[in-house]
């Protein structure tokens, strides 16, 4: 006979939860603390396998019911409503933006327990930026538990109608296929390190190591129950030791393998040494202490809760100081307490209560995952007008094309779009209009597609055709060092784009090369130290790497000159440390990434990019098919300080790329330029 409740699993819960806690609050404090996942992990497997164990159920179908029932009661109401409220909240503070592009689809998929295999199919890996801004990405572990329970029942189920000596065939399977995937979280490690972290075929090892430990000392007769008391104390410091190395230890770079080695392996010794009555020593008391229990009790919803609250506070108060760290655990205390109370305990045994058969209970909790997925469905398409951010007004802040007021634009506009080797070839051509002669290629990173309402409305107003190449973060000329030395991803694109380019030109057709040509001060999510930026574009480093760079563009945009195509090069535009989109509400403006302001000195602006405007102005040297556009004059016109606003307006999204109204200030100044390139007299501001 086994117990279904053992207290020592509730304190192996505490010190798993707490350690999770403490690498997200700071990684610092406890560099391996992720891996408390893999401690939850070993539990489930031995939990699941203890609740079932007794099972009467005379039919395989009849079991896994019985099994999903319990499942669901114990984990969907509260991941529900975590996860309903958290869309919400969302909804409301969170500004659409690159940093929380994932969000969205990992909220969707985590409804459906298939967060992780999003996470894993996008490349958000765990320790990505947008990792820290993603409050559903803690749902991925989840997932892996969801999928495990599919495999589960009909396993346990052979496991339990076996006889005694018949078992070790369903134990030997299991085996199999854990060391089955122990393989595979190897041989994906070496190709994919997102997938292997992410997926269950790398993860289903750890669960199995759970059940497999039940079934070990499940068996009438096993190993535990003639070791004396003291090799029981010894399992116990060495488990115990070695789950904590794991949680200083382990490193993300490399895990499942071989790092998941040191919390799954301590985690089973462990329990082998607390199961039974094993002496009183400091382990066994520790994590029977009453505190412990109850932190542990408190587990789940403390799992479910902590991430959200940490990345909400991120996007808004910040999490960095002592104070703001002290809210977050407080108020992840008060609403795991509340989920736990008022959630968790009366749903536990909600089916005793209303007496449902098991197939009404597992009916009743897909409709309630249907109706959640659907109600945050419904929050993200309302989210222009349920947000509280003035980021919500995405004509301004983030506009996809330029419409034009009502019959002031000659041509209509039509779009077309393709994936071109990892990035994007869009066409902008004009309709029921005398289409123009001449069409504008515009090859870059994102800076590139951060034009696209001055082009578009270039398009409207002209008939000229315009076609965009865009990567993000895959510059062209971008003089940070020669193309052919860029990582191989942006090399295809380049290639790519160049090719395309070159077969489809004509004589006369512009070539407009835009991409961010000073290193940045901060990215949306971080600030960055501001000598160390310096250094990176005056330093002796910084400029060998434009010289090679600068010899390298000219050979390059010979091939273009060849064709007959005009060149407009881009010179750098004014850029700014805090990132307005983060801070331009009230809720946020007091987060730490805001502290340098909005402004920057026009002066120090202009002397950082001189380097960069003089590798330009070297490559267009010679070339009488070769202009500079320079946008900083108009964007931050002379004076002691640039803005990133124009009084309310923002004139750029983020510390670089333009908004709506920053296109619309620069719109004129470049149709005067085109329209000289065109006519051969060069393009000055």
């Amino acid at each position: 006979m086994h117990k279904l409740y053992y207290p020592y699993i509730d304190g192996l819960r505490a010190l798993a939860v707490i350690s999770v806690i403490a690498y997200h609050l700071d990684a610092a404090w406890l560099p391996g603390g992720f891996t408390g996942v893999d401690v939850f992990f070993v539990i489930s497997g031995f939990v699941v396998s203890a609740s079932l164990a007794k099972s009467q159920a005379k039919s395989a179908l009849r079991f896994a019911l019985h099994f999903y029932a319990r499942r669901f009661a114990r984990i969907l109401p509260a991941l529900l409503v975590c996860l309903l409220l958290t869309s919400l909240m969302t909804t409301l503070l969170v500004p659409k933006a690159w940093l929380s592009e994932a969000n969205e689809k990992t909220a969707r998929a985590a409804f459906f327990g298939v967060s992780n295999v999003i996470l894993a199919l996008k490349q958000d890996s765990y320790y990505s930026p947008r990792a820290e801004f993603n409050p559903f990405i803690h749902t991925w572990s989840l997932g892996v538990e969801e999928q495990f329970y599919f495999i589960f029942p009909l396993l346990f189920y052979l496991w339990i109608r076996l006889g005694e000596r018949r078992r070790i065939l369903s134990s030997m399977a299991l085996a199999t296929l854990a060391l089955s995937s122990l393989a595979y979280a190897y041989w994906m490690g070496t190709r994919d390190s997102n997938r292997a972290f992410y997926l269950i075929f790398s993860r289903f090892w750890e669960l199995g190591a759970g059940v497999l430990l039940f079934q070990l000392t499940a068996r009438a007769v096993h190993p535990l129950a003639t070791w004396p008391a003291n090799v029981r104390v010894a399992l116990q410091f060495v488990g115990l030791g070695s789950i904590g190395a794991g949680f200083w230890l382990a490193k993300l770079s490399a895990f499942p393998y071989p790092w998941a080695f040191l919390p799954v392996a301590g985690t089973v010794l462990l329990i082998l040494g607390l199961k039974g009555e094993a002496a009183s020593n400091p382990i066994q008391a520790f994590f029977s202490s009453q505190v412990v229990v109850l932190v542990g009790r408190l587990s789940y919803s403390l799992y479910l809760w902590h991430w959200p609250v940490f990345t909400l506070m991120r996007w808004t108060t910040g999490i960095e100081t002592g104070v703001e760290r002290a809210c977050g655990l407080a108020l992840t205390a008060l609403l795991a307490t509340a989920s736990f109370r008022l959630v968790e305990q009366p749903f536990r045994n909600i089916q005793g209560k209303l007496r449902w058969p098991d197939r009404a209970m597992v009916a009743s909790s897909l409709a309630m995952l249907a109706l959640g997925a659907g109600l945050n469905h419904g929050f993200q398409v309302m989210q222009p007008t349920l947000s509280l951010s003035a980021t919500r007004d995405g004509a301004t802040w983030q506009p996809k094309e330029y419409i034009a007021p009502a019959g002031q634009a000659p041509c209509v506009l039509r779009t077309s779009a393709e994936t071109m080797a990892g990035g994007s070839r869009m066409h902008y051509m004009p309709e029921k209009c005398a289409a123009q002669g001449g069409r504008i290629f515009v090859m870059g990173d994102s800076h590139a597609g951060a034009y696209v309402p001055m082009l578009t409305r270039w398009v409207q107003e002209t008939g000229r055709e315009v076609f965009i190449y865009t990567k993000g973060g895959c510059g062209y000329l971008s003089l940070f060092e020669p193309d052919g030395e860029a990582p191989h991803h942006c090399r295809e694109f380049v290639d790519a784009s160049r090719a395309d380019i070159l077969a489809s030109a004509r004589p006369g057709d512009i070539l407009f090369l835009p991409s961010l040509r000073v290193r940045r001060f901060g990215d949306q999510w971080r600030l960055f130290p501001d000598d160390a930026v310096r250094d990176s574009m005056n330093g002796a480093q910084a400029q060998a790497a434009r010289a090679r760079a600068v010899t390298e563009g000219k050979a390059d945009m010979a091939r273009f000159e060849s064709k007959g195509l005009r060149i407009v090069l881009e010179a750098p535009k004014p850029i700014f440390k805090a990132p307005p989109f983060r801070c331009a509400d009230w809720f946020n403006r007091g987060n730490p990434i805001c502290a340098p302001g909005l402004t920057m000195d026009r002066e120090n602006l202009l002397q950082f990019r001189a380097p960069a405007l003089a590798g330009l102005e070297a490559m267009a040297a010679g070339s009488k098919a070769v202009s500079l556009w320079d946008p900083f004059p108009i964007l931050c016109a002379k004076g002691a300080t640039c803005s990133a606003f124009d009084g309310e307006v923002p004139l750029f999204f983020d510390s670089d790329h333009l908004t709506g109204p920053g296109n619309m200030r620069l719109y004129d100044n470049f149709s005067r330029c085109m329209v000289a390139v065109v006519a051969d007299r060069g393009c000055g501001n």
